[in-house]
């Protein structure tokens, strides 16, 4: 009988903590807010590399300075923006390289470059091989691998 007369008064304390902490919703840490901001823009520029993109144009589309933004990456991501930005783009014409039969111009275009040769000149700085030998090396990889059956 005792335990039940407490009940009433135990779920009203229950219920208070409860209105309590989701009224108080945590406080994410300056260095966390700053951390989902360099994420985000991240992700961005991973889903639109292809298109004519500079550290101004992604500054105003965050609403914020371009300098802010080189900061962001300088200190969060180790690199220049515009490294960053290349090797998505380097990464994702090594994907199309290996996987479809498209001309290098076209390659470059849907990267986001500009023109082929170029293309060519950044895809060998940071490959160490040309695009026409990566397709190449791929391709022979994959004629060695064994197929499952």
């Amino acid at each position: 009988n005792r335990n039940q007369a407490a009940l009433p008064e135990l779920t009203r304390a229950l219920l208070l903590c409860i209105q309590q902490l989701v009224g108080e919703a945590p406080t994410e840490s300056p260095e966390g807010r700053t951390q989902n901001f360099f994420e985000r823009v991240c992700i961005y520029l991973q889903s639109h590399y292809q298109n004519d993109i500079t550290r101004d144009s992604v500054a105003q589309q965050f609403s914020v300075s371009p300098n802010h933004l080189s900061r962001l990456f300088h200190n969060h991501g180790h690199m220049t923006f515009i490294n960053y930005l290349t090797h998505v783009r380097i990464a994702r014409s090594k994907y199309m390289l290996g996987n479809y039969n498209l001309k290098l111009e076209d390659v470059a275009a849907r990267c986001g470059f500009r023109d082929a040769p170029y293309f060519c000149r950044v895809f060998k700085r940071l490959a160490k091989i040309t695009p026409a030998e990566y397709r190449a090396r791929t391709v022979q990889h994959d004629d060695r691998t064994p197929t499952k059956h």
